[in-house]
């Protein structure tokens, strides 16, 4: 009888005894980005650079002119942010019939991306955020968010 119990008992017990010392695999699978995927980021330094126009328009000499003698901070409302200038022409060819207004891309060395900005500058924060929050509305700029630019 207690040969018969030890034989059950070893029957029981070797199947968990294999399983419990059994070797996992484990996989991981590379996550590719999509073309289009915008770079989103929940605190933005201060925005030194000044603007580089990339955009198939160049802005008018005066222009150029105004954004200097404008006192700081101004504010500006950023759409987007692509590791490439032809991925952020992209976004601006694509969504520009979105917008009643210009858009610029510049070059931001501290973040070493090209980001999409309306053209307008905003003396009020308040101005800033009510754009943003308008774009916002629309799928195509659910990430805009403004920068602060102090000279």
């Amino acid at each position: 009888m207690k040969r018969i119990i030890s034989s059950l008992s070893t029957l029981i017990l070797f199947p968990l005894l294999l399983s419990a010392c059994s070797s996992t695999q484990q996989t991981t699978q590379t996550k590719t980005e999509p073309k289009d995927s915008l770079y989103v980021f929940d605190k933005v330094p201060v925005d030194t650079t000044k603007p580089l126009i990339l955009s198939k328009e160049a802005a008018p000499a005066e222009e150029s002119q105004n954004i200097q003698n404008i006192q700081t901070p101004y504010y500006l409302v950023q759409i987007g942010a692509f590791t490439s200038k032809d991925r952020a022409q992209e976004f601006v060819d694509k969504t520009q019939s979105l917008l009643n207004q210009q858009v610029k891309i510049t070059l931001n060395p501290d973040i070493n991306l090209f980001v999409v900005r309306l053209a307008k500058i905003y003396t009020t924060h308040d101005n800033a955020e009510k754009v943003k929050d308008n774009l916002r509305q629309q799928e195509a700029f659910k990430d805009a968010w403004v920068v602060t630019v102090d000279k």
